[in-house]
């Protein structure tokens, strides 16, 4: 019986590792993940509260969500152009007009496609503007 274990155990590390390939962000849309990645972290660096803490934890967690959609190119032109206008926005800590950007792709856009995301950074651009980051 031991022998019949010893055996399977070299037949298994013949077998090659698994891979999980996970395809790369767009590099159009790299500026997307880098500019929404630095709002939380600025935010979270900022944050006294547990609370917002939590939030933004959470945040992270959510817009990996976004970062799967522009991996797979599966959001619509109209939501793309929304995403970079806001990137555009925090980048430039204009959140005021950011949150209208929000506004008018949630608005014009199928909420299915977006509800992963979108409600979470709108929370992000709400901290970050209370923040002052």
């Amino acid at each position: 019986m031991e022998i019949w274990n010893i055996h399977n155990l070299h037949l298994l590390q013949a077998l090659p590792a698994e891979r999980v390939e996970q395809r790369e962000i767009p590099a159009e849309h790299m500026v997307l993940k880098q500019t929404f990645d630095s709002l939380v972290q600025r935010c979270q660096l900022a944050a006294q509260d547990p609370q917002t803490k939590r939030k933004l934890d959470d945040a992270s967690k959510r817009l990996g969500y976004l970062y799967d959609k522009l991996r797979e190119q599966t959001l619509s032109n109209n939501i793309l152009g929304g995403l970079h206008e806001i990137s555009r926005c925090v980048a430039g800590k204009n959140y005021q007009r950011g949150l209208e950007v929000h506004t008018a792709v949630v608005t014009s856009s199928n909420f299915s496609e977006i509800q992963a995301f979108m409600p979470i950074l709108k929370v992000v651009m709400t901290i970050a503007n209370k923040l002052g980051v």
